[in-house]
């Protein structure tokens, strides 16, 4: 009821012409475990085109291993990542909110990514070694349009294991969004008054990116 309110102020607020921008958000119910030896394809916006694919790997008496790997016919495809150790490329650990744009350090084209690598020696290499609710940003090309998203998991400490809970991506071509936010039915949406009202993390925001002398916001009911 609560988010039917919200989505009716948002809707008031504006005429249909003026809305820009629209999180398209995807729960996993149960979420997707993948583990030894599995590979989890994510289809972000169900077009046929496998955008990355999650892996797990262990080699015995050896090491395991946690990686995504990029889709190589999609060149523009990517994920938030640094070079680190071994000369792998590692997936950043992103944080609830944290902004996910064309200003992210995006690494493509690559073949794969790794989360988390253990050696049975007790070396452990990656950022992602034993996080839970970890956000991944991920860049995928649409046809000749580009929009980023983000994908929620669990990556155990040694890499045998990956729990994938739910994701989202900006429908908007290249408009960014907050690790975590997802969608209502309003997105994001400006007004004639430059204010923009957008749902993240089970809250509304109604946020004023100019300066107003003494600005009042009343809220109301539906």
């Amino acid at each position: 009821k609560k988010i039917n309110s919200y989505a009716a102020l948002a809707s008031a607020m504006v005429t249909p012409a003026m809305v820009e921008g629209q999180v398209i958000y995807h729960d996993f119910d149960p979420d997707i475990l993948i583990v030894a030896e599995d590979t989890f394809a994510l289809d972000l916006n169900n077009d046929g085109i496998v955008d990355f694919n999650l892996h797990t790997f262990v080699n015995a008496g050896a090491f395991t291993k946690a990686e995504v790997y990029v889709n190589s016919t999609q060149t523009n495809n990517a994920v938030d990542a640094s070079i680190g150790p071994l000369g792998y490329y590692y997936p950043r650990v992103l944080s609830n909110g944290d902004p996910i744009g064309q200003s992210n350090s995006w690494i493509a084209p690559i073949p794969y990514a790794t989360f988390v690598i253990a050696y049975t020696t007790g070396n452990v290499y990656g950022n992602w070694s034993g996080t839970d609710n970890g956000y991944m940003a991920m860049r995928f090309a649409a046809g000749s349009n580009i929009h980023y998203g983000w994908l929620r998991m669990d990556v155990s400490v040694d890499g045998s294991t990956i729990t994938v809970k739910d994701y989202a991506y900006q429908a908007t071509p290249d408009e960014g969004l907050n690790a975590g936010e997802q969608s209502v039915g309003i997105g994001s949406i400006p007004s004639k008054l430059a204010v923009s009202v957008f749902e993240f993390d089970r809250q509304l925001t109604i946020d004023l990116p100019q300066t107003y002398t003494k600005p009042v916001v009343t809220i109301m009911n539906s």
